[in-house]
Order: C-alpha cells, then sequence, then structure tokens
C-alpha cells in the first residue's frame, strides 16, 4: 500500500493537467477561435495573408503629443514644471526602481515625468531618464501579452486520464518499479508512460501533457515532439496542432539547435500567415537581441532582423491585444540603428525592468548613450 501511494501522487499531478480533451479529438470544437477572436475560420486556415493598414510607426512626436493630451496642462502648469526641472536632480532612478517603494508611490513619480516630458521633451533623449516605472524582474506580473491575468492565451485545457481503473493504475506502478530499479531507462519510462496514456488520449493530447510536464531538452520534451509531430500528421489543418509542435519543437530544441527552433515557427507562420501568435511567436524567436551594434546599424549585422520586425508589426495589426510598445519591436528598431523609433517604443511602454543582466533599462540607456556620442562625432 505505501508503494502505491508513493507513486500514485506524480500519476495524480500528471493527470491533473489531463482533463477535458483536446482541439483534434473528434466531435469536439477547434479552440482557435478562442485564440483568434479577430479572425474569421476562414481567415484564420486561409494558407494566403490577409491585408492589413499600414503599420504606424513610433515616434517621439507621437509620444509627447499623447501625453500632452492624457494630461492637459496649463501653461502655468508647464512653466513650473519647468522650473522645478531646472532647480532639482532629475534622475534618481536607483530610488524610482527600488523594489521597495509601494505602487502609489510609484504611480506619482510616473505622473510626474509624464508632466517633465511634456514641459522638456528633449529629456527623453537625456541619459539615465527613465519615464515608465522601472521593476525587478522579480515583480513582472506572469501575464501574456494576449490576455490580462492568464499565464498563456494558449493554455490549453488537457486530456482524459486513464479512466481510473485498478488496472491502468497497477500497470502504471509496475511501470515505475521497473523505472526506479534500473530496469528501463528515462526515455523508456517516459515513452511507456505516453503508450500506457494513449489508450484513453490522442496523440495531440499526450504531446500537450508532456509539453506541459517537461523541461528544455529532457526525455519528457522529447516525448512531447515526438507525440506532436503524431499530432499534425493526424490534424493537419489544424492550429491548435501545428503551434502544440511548435512549442514542443522550441523545448526540446532550445539552446541547442535554435536553427530548428527557428523553423519551427517559420512553418507555422507559412501554415497560418494570419494567427498574431504565430507572428509574435516567430519574432520572438530570431535572434534580433545578440548582434545589434553599438551604433549606425546595419541590416547585414543581423540577417534576423528584417523578418523579425516583418512578424512583430503584423502581429499587432492582426490582434489589437498585442501593445505596440512591446520589447520585440523596440529591440528591431534599436538593431537597425532607428534610435528615435527605438526610443519611442521603450519610453511608450507601461513598464520596464532591471536586474543583473541589465534588462530593458539598459537597452533605453544604450540608445541614449549612442545617440549622444553620434551627436558629439557630429560637434551638436
Amino acid at each position: 500500500m505505501k508503494h502505491r501511494i508513493q507513486f500514485l501522487s506524480p500519476l495524480l499531478m500528471f493527470v491533473a493537467i489531463l482533463l477535458t480533451g483536446c482541439s483534434g479529438c473528434s466531435g469536439m470544437g477547434d479552440t482557435s477561435r478562442l485564440l483568434h477572436p479577430y479572425l474569421s475560420e476562414e481567415a484564420l486556415n486561409s494558407s494566403e495573408p490577409i491585408a492589413v493598414a499600414a503599420f504606424p510607426e513610433p515616434s517621439l512626436e507621437k509620444l509627447v503629443s499623447g501625453l500632452k493630451s492624457e494630461l492637459n496642462l496649463t501653461e502655468a502648469e508647464i512653466a513650473a514644471t519647468k522650473k522645478m526641472i531646472a532647480e532639482e536632480r532629475l534622475f534618481d532612478n536607483l530610488n524610482y526602481m527600488d523594489s521597495r517603494r509601494d505602487a502609489t508611490s510609484r504611480q506619482a513619480e510616473f505622473d510626474r515625468r509624464k508632466r517633465m516630458v511634456v514641459a522638456k521633451p528633449e529629456l527623453l533623449w537625456t541619459f539615465g531618464f527613465i519615464l515608465p516605472p522601472t521593476l525587478d524582474p522579480l515583480e513582472l506580473k506572469a501575464t501574456s501579452i494576449y490576455e490580462y491575468g492568464k499565464n498563456y492565451l494558449y493554455d490549453y485545457t488537457l486530456t482524459r486520464d486513464l479512466s481510473g481503473t485498478k488496472s491502468g493504475e497497477d500497470r502504471y506502478n509496475a511501470l515505475v518499479a521497473q523505472w526506479q530499479q534500473g530496469k528501463i531507462t528515462d526515455l523508456e519510462y517516459k515513452r511507456e508512460w505516453a503508450s500506457l496514456l494513449s489508450e484513453e488520449n490522442d496523440s495531440l493530447t499526450i504531446a500537450k501533457s508532456f509539453y506541459f510536464s517537461g523541461g528544455i531538452g529532457n526525455v519528457a520534451s522529447q516525448v512531447a515532439l515526438e507525440y506532436a509531430e503524431l499530432a499534425i500528421r493526424e490534424y493537419p489543418d489544424s492550429f491548435e496542432a501545428r503551434h502544440v509542435w511548435s512549442l514542443c519543437n522550441r523545448k526540446y530544441y532550445l539552446g541547442t539547435d535554435d536553427e530548428k527552433v527557428i523553423s519551427g515557427f517559420r512553418q507555422l507562420v507559412a501554415r497560418f500567415p494570419n494567427s498574431s501568435i504565430a507572428n509574435f511567436e516567430l519574432a520572438g524567436v530570431l535572434p534580433v537581441y545578440s548582434l545589434f551594434p553599438v551604433e549606425g546599424g546595419s541590416v547585414s549585422q543581423n540577417p534576423y532582423v528584417e523578418e523579425a520586425l516583418g512578424a512583430i508589426q503584423r502581429a499587432i495589426q492582426l490582434d489589437d491585444r498585442i501593445d505596440p510598445n512591446n520589447e520585440t519591436l523596440g529591440a528591431c528598431y534599436l538593431t537597425l540603428g532607428d534610435y528615435e523609433k527605438a526610443l519611442a517604443v521603450y519610453q511608450g511602454m507601461s513598464e520596464v525592468y532591471y536586474g543583473h543582466a541589465g534588462g530593458l533599462v539598459s537597452l533605453v540607456y544604450e540608445v541614449q548613450a549612442a545617440v549622444s556620442k553620434l551627436r558629439q562625432q557630429a560637434g551638436e
């Protein structure tokens, strides 16, 4: 009995995320409409890109204009703010970034900095001046860009269990015993486990189960990818099946074969070019950050940047839930040396983060420092 209780727990935890079925299963609806509420089924399933409006390029002028409309300051208030700017120490960013400050004081500082920008827009270019609130990465909310308050918009509900039979439970316990005794490898154990689950579930639901339970590059992610490959053969027209395959492919190859990771999302976009999720995630896996220049900017320095820029712009145009002021878009402009657009994106964000690796705060400084150097070289 002790053995059964000890090893039933991981089975129950695994089954806890295997509850209600998949989009590819016969007789069940596809979740794609929930993921893409602005697209018709015909548009989503089409392999022909639909036309979108021209992308509204960001600019500091637009950012300042928006702040002016938001605040509606009087001339007297603007004059008082200019006087304050001239008299005080401006850039106490360490205090601004202090994680011990409460939300109210941070918001008050954010509002104050907005007034400062309206009164003196050139502050946005001044090294060290950060307009949005700055947070430690540990404080960032675990929310998706797609849906507020949830980790993933595509947090698919998953599968049925082994039907709770004593036979299924005993077979699972016997499998665990073999694994613990070293009679089978980790990979054999996971594959046999998946085989047991396949008696009650299809390949797509098993792929999702192992994807959510596995780590990067481990045997669980390998089994997830194997079943995801079966799923896209079984459900070739399902966005969910192809998307799950792309996610499993990323988790298995991340850090060891980045070109395979990129290829997976390119295939997703090629089949579903009107999916905001596909375009957003393709832009996110392209290595735009790794090669951006300190100054100048050259497409030849980063062969991915134009593809990433096109993908993130299309994602924003397809889905207004995606904030146009996002990290990927800013990185693309920075890589291209389009500093004003990069700065407009970063300074227009609702919050930026800092930390041991610098985070977005360091990217803002990168832009400001590069422009300052270029101006010095030009004798300005």
